[in-house]
Formats: structure tokens, sequence, C-alpha cells
């Protein structure tokens, strides 16, 4: 053989070592793929973006031709995640779905308010990302959200993301994520899904993305997710392994990212197995994840609603309501210090970024509540 083909053969056989250890890398490392270049959505599903028109009218699928009077381009808009909807009837064609006050604060005596409604009378387009027919396994929800949806070929985040850029694309306004419970994750991915696309040039530079995320009693426990081995998996359609990170470690990194983007999140929780109940038994774990959530956001507990109403059960909707009716409030102390409501700009909110606060009042008359900033 002369010194030409062993010198081929040299060349062949360490691009194929090559090669093969790229290939081992890659599935080291959770298998990364480039983000699909494909935004096609599918507007007959039923999940996807909807929005609420006159009181009382049921929520509109988003369509390519929506009318001005459910979504007007001049107009600041805030979209609506739930979470778990165990009692949704997933069998009946009929979506029957409101943004107003829960059955749970009903019964404690709270008077009914459509808060869509109102916030439509105060200027807002008000939608939601819907998929409550399909949210009745608590221990699907965490896959469903962030890596695979039912078996389709992507995530509940991928989905929304694609879904908003194509109702949303050119609008200017401002925009409003709302997220309750496992609503906190939807929103925060779905966030995060679409300023990864529009890094890659997917989303139009002109395309206003979410610069407030509103969350009410976050779940982000990992007692919901029976597979572990889903922490081993890939955020969808993005370049980015899970990693072993547990929910709220994951949500904490995402929050830091969008906080870096200009995002501001302002965290409002009840119930202590939503929020509070991760890594007990790492205690470093547990405190980076808490340090890096409370660093990039405005962080509120409900103590007052804790003690009248427990830490569990009816008080995970109840924090729902009062952020939703917080809406409507702004908190200003005697010194003309500001608050954290859900009704306080997000410039103002802003400045508030990485401050701890608690309230103290033992109901939902929120211009009663008292806050206190946390030392």
């Amino acid at each position: 053989m002369n010194k030409k083909s062993t010198e081929k053969i040299v060349t062949v056989a360490v691009l194929l070592c090559l090669t093969l250890t790229s290939l081992i890398l890659t599935a080291c490392d959770g298998g990364k793929t480039e983000m699909e270049q494909d935004m096609s959505v599918d507007l007959k599903s039923d999940v996807g973006l909807y929005f609420w028109g006159d009181e009382g009218g049921n929520a509109v699928r988003y369509s390519e031709n929506i009318g001005a009077e459910l979504f007007d381009k001049n107009k600041p808009t805030i979209i609506f995640f739930h979470g778990w909807m165990p009692d949704e009837d997933k069998n009946t064609a009929n979506i029957n779905y409101a943004f107003a006050t829960t059955p749970a604060s009903q019964k404690k005596g709270v008077g009914y308010t459509d808060y869509a409604a109102r916030l439509r009378d105060k200027g807002y387009n008000v939608g939601a990302m819907y998929w409550a027919k399909h949210a009745q396994s608590l221990t699907d929800l965490f896959e469903y959200i962030w890596i695979d949806f039912k078996g389709q070929k992507h995530s509940l985040a991928c989905i929304f993301a694609k879904e908003y850029a194509k109702c949303f694309g050119g609008y200017s306004g401002e925009m409003t994520f709302m997220g309750h419970s496992f609503g906190a994750q939807a929103s925060t991915a779905t966030a995060y899904m679409l300023y990864k696309m529009k890094e890659k040039g997917l989303v139009s530079a002109e395309t206003s993305l979410p610069s407030r995320i509103t969350v009410a009693d976050p779940y982000i426990g990992d007692l919901a997710i029976s597979d572990k081995s889903l922490l081993n998996k890939n955020v969808d359609n993005i370049e980015e392994s899970i990693g072993g990170r547990i929910p709220a470690a994951l949500t904490a990194d995402v929050i830091e990212y969008l906080s870096n983007k200009g995002v501001v999140s302002d965290i409002y929780c009840g119930m202590p197995i939503a929020y509070d109940q991760f890594s007990e038994n790492d205690t470093v774990k547990r405190n980076a994840i808490i340090d890096k959530l409370h660093k990039n956001s405005v962080w509120t507990v409900l103590e007052g609603l804790q003690s009248a109403y427990g830490k569990v059960g009816d008080i995970h909707n109840l924090t729902l309501d009062w952020v939703a009716l917080s809406l409507f409030v702004v908190k200003e102390g005697d010194d003309g210090e500001r608050y954290p409501t859900a009704g306080l700009d997000t410039a103002s909110m802003k400045e508030l970024i990485g401050k701890e606060y608690k309230s103290t009042y033992k109901g939902l008359d929120l211009e009663e509540e008292m806050l206190e900033e946390v030392e």
C-alpha cells in the first residue's frame, strides 16, 4: 500500500471517530437538536388561544380573521394560563371556560366577579391559553408543558408559542401573562420558548413578547412527577437538556433568563405544597433555588389568607382570586412606597425585583389589605 492510500485510510478513520464521538456526546447531552423552523399552527385544535368578548360570553377560539371586538391591536393584552383541571369534562364538545371568581371563593361568601369583563372595561384584550379538557392527570402536566403533549409533535409551551407568534405578529402593545398553579410553569415555559424563538429569528423582531408574568400560587414542586426519568429529557424544541433539574430548579433558571431579558415576574403564594415544598432533603440545593427565585422576581406570601383558611385546599384557588382582584388595586404606603399587586404597573414592579413581601389581611377585601416588606 502506498503512502497516499495509507494517509487516506487514516483520514477516513479519524473522521469516523470524530463522528462517533460527536454522536456519543450528543446522546449524553440529551440529544440536542436545532430549533424547528416550521411555525405552522393547528387552528382546528381545541388547544390554543381563546379570547373573551362580552360579559357572560364564552371564550372564542382565535382565528386568522378574528375581529377587533375580541382582539384590538391598539390595546394592551392579558393572557391567562390555567393549571390542573380535574373536574373539566373532557368528553363534551362545548368549551365552557371563564376567567371569574372561583367556586372555592364563592363558597366562602366572596361575590362573583367576571375578571375578563372588568379587564375589558379597563381597556384590555383578555385571552387564555386553554387546554383544560386535557389537564385531568396531575402527574402528566410537567411532561405536557415542557417535553411532550400527549404524544403530539410538540409540548404545550411550543404549541402556545407558535400560536402566539401567529396571532400577535407585529403587535406592539403591552403583553402580560398570568398563570395559576401549573399555569405558572405553562406561562414561564411559553415565554421562554418565545424568547428563544425570537433569538433564532422565528418571531418577528417587531412583535412584542410578554414583559410581565404575574403568577398566583405557582405549582413548582416535584411531588406530582411520578416518572423521574422525565428530568433527563430535553425541553422541547430548544437546544437544552433538563439535566436532572426538578421543576423548581428549571422554573428558577427560566425566570432568571427572562429577568435578564427584561421580563418582570411578580409571584403570590398561598399553599406551601405548591411553591415551597421541594428538595427538602437537600438544604444546599433548596436554598440555591429559593435564592434564585427570589432574586429574580417580586415574591409575596399571603400569610393573612393562610391564617384564615389554612395552608392546603381552598387557599389554592383563593390565592388566584386574591391576585385576580388585585389586578384592579394599587397599594401605597403613607410615604408613597408602592407594594406588589397585579394592578401595579410593570415599570414600578420592576423596581421591586429582589424584594420579598407578606400580606396580613385575612380576606379578599384588598382595600383593607396590609402588605409588609420582609427584611
